[in-house]
């Protein structure tokens, strides 16, 4: 209860000076220097726990830095080191959607079943419906990892589905390779994912806030 309290408290401060808009994540972690760029805004703000992240936020993280978001719907995602992305909401149709636009660097997505979610990569789209799994963006190249569940990756070239244990690779411009056992090299980094996949923060739920929720994804390019 003291977490809602202070959750709910830090939203309506937050209310009054950032153009009564409704954040819809909060940074539950965060460790090394993670940085803020508010939407319209030009210079980036240092990062703390409890940070309220609004539509049109952008996120970096630098050099061993991590954070974990955890968004209103429930949605949880691991953000390692290097990494950029800006969060978006549409509320135009009947059904929320929620979605990150990923330039670069690495996540790791849980998302509750019902929930609406995107990840847009320059290079490929993963969808899920009760999943986790990563996903790796650098130079031209998106790597997709699944922990569990099944996701499908696409573009406009063509599409795959991963389930649990496989990943696929997607470079600019070309169609997504077919789904292949996650080993050998890559053994060390999916164990490292489902280590990361277990609950870091708990927030209660109550009047749309979070809670421990597991997670399920899509990623959109």
């Amino acid at each position: 209860m003291r977490k809602v309290i202070c959750l709910i408290g830090l939203i309506l401060i937050a209310g009054l000076s950032y153009a009564e808009k409704t954040p819809i994540a909060m940074l539950s972690s965060v460790r090394g220097k993670v940085f803020v760029v508010r939407e319209g805004a030009k210079e980036p703000v240092r990062a703390k726990t409890g940070e309220l992240l609004y539509s049109g936020d952008k996120v970096k993280t630098e050099a061993g830095a991590r954070a974990v978001v955890n968004f209103v719907s429930g949605i949880e995602i691991i953000v390692e080191s290097n990494t950029e992305f800006t969060i978006r909401t549409d509320e135009k149709s009947l059904k929320k959607q929620e979605e990150l636009e990923m330039l670069f660097g690495e996540l790791l997505s849980k998302v509750p079943k019902g929930v609406d979610y995107r990840v847009r990569t320059p290079q490929a789209v993963a969808a899920v419906r009760g999943t986790m799994f990563g996903v790796e963006c650098t130079g031209n190249k998106t790597v997709v990892y699944v922990v569990e569940g099944e996701v499908e990756v696409y573009n406009n070239n063509g599409k795959v589905v991963c389930k649990g244990g496989e990943k696929t690779d997607v470079s600019e411009g070309a169609a997504p390779n077919p789904a292949q056992k996650i080993e050998d090299e890559n053994t060390e980094k999916f164990e490292q994912f489902k280590e990361k996949a277990k609950p870091e923060v708990k927030l209660k739920s109550e009047k749309g806030f979070v809670e421990d929720i597991p997670a399920e994804v899509e990623i959109t390019v």
